[in-house]
């Protein structure tokens, strides 16, 4: 008789793609990479963050997820030690940005440019040979309100 041995997928095992931020965009890019990538997401809503994650593990992804505050030094040095007892970083895909519509443009430049550069510099020594960082931000929040006539009001 041989002993059962429980299989796991080989995609458990490989570099993650890192994603930064669960809102609508980065819960679209972690559906798309999370085909062939264990996830690793990252959002500074621990409520969103989990219950992101627990929407990906039912639907099949092999999926973690850590709370960080991009825009602390600290915290993004403590993702940084977790990355490093991790396989490697093959995709990061940083789409955590709030442009205009946080009202003050002192914490616009501290999301969207800081914290694109402190994670940039934490990921960086973990990617593996060949891995791509992709840094998006959304234009929405430069957008003009919707015309009362387009909404059908």
């Amino acid at each position: 008789m041989t002993d059962f041995v429980e299989r796991t997928s080989y995609i458990a095992d490989g570099p993650v793609a890192l994603v930064i931020g669960c809102g609508g965009l980065g819960s679209s890019i972690a559906r798309a990479l999370g085909r062939r990538h264990p996830l690793l997401i990252v959002d500074i809503d621990r409520a969103r963050l989990d219950r992101f994650i627990e929407t990906l593990s039912w639907e099949g992804y092999w999926a973690s997820g850590e709370q960080c505050d991009i825009t602390d030094p600290h915290q993004v040095e403590t993702l940084s030690e977790t990355l490093a007892r991790g396989p490697g970083v093959r995709v990061l895909a940083h789409v955590a940005a709030v442009g205009m519509s946080i009202g003050d443009w002192r914490k616009m430049m501290a999301v969207d440019l800081l914290g694109a550069h402190l994670v940039a510099d934490a990921v960086g020594p973990h990617m593996v040979r060949g891995g791509v960082g992709i840094f998006i931000s959304s234009l929405a929040s430069y957008l003009p309100p919707p015309d009362a006539l387009q909404l059908g009001l």
